[in-house]
């Protein structure tokens, strides 16, 4: 006789819940008590819950970038970690070492941002909140948008 499945509409919800608050795949399946090579399964075999658990990981993506951008102008680190992750050879640690005179790091690419003042990067950045969120949810995590067609 076969096993009854833990794929049980509460254990998904908690663990789309989990995700929702930005936790990881594994911290999540623990929370729903269930083994992370469980949850793997499921997706593989469960087209459904796959959409479900890509769409709880992108809505906290986008959530957590809007707020992000939307502390930027009032906290200068929150916009100079954004830009570290999205953009690492432009503004990662290796530019870091530039700033400090490593010779064998590579030379930092010209950015449009470069010659504004901070009152004209603020702007910039409270525009840029006010667009993302404008955004249907569906524009804002399409593949265009992650490669800057939304601007």
């Amino acid at each position: 006789m076969a096993r009854r499945s833990k794929a049980t509409e509460a254990r998904i919800e908690a663990l789309l819940i989990a995700l929702g608050t930005g936790c990881t795949r594994e911290a999540a399946a623990g929370h729903a008590g269930i083994h992370r090579t469980t949850l793997y399964r499921w997706l593989e075999n469960d087209p459904g819950l796959r959409a479900r658990v890509e769409k709880a990981e992108a809505d906290v993506e986008v959530r957590l970038a809007a707020e992000i951008v939307q502390a930027a102008p009032d906290d200068w680190r929150a916009a100079a970690w954004m830009l570290e992750r999205r953009r690492p050879g432009s503004y990662g640690r290796a530019q870091s070492a530039v700033a400090a005179g490593d010779a064998a790091s590579p030379t930092p690419a010209p950015h449009p941002l470069d010659g504004l003042t901070s009152e004209e990067i603020r702007e910039r950045s409270r525009i840029w909140a006010l667009d993302l969120a404008a955004l249907p949810p569906s524009a804002a995590t399409s593949p265009a948008f992650a490669q800057g067609a939304g601007a």
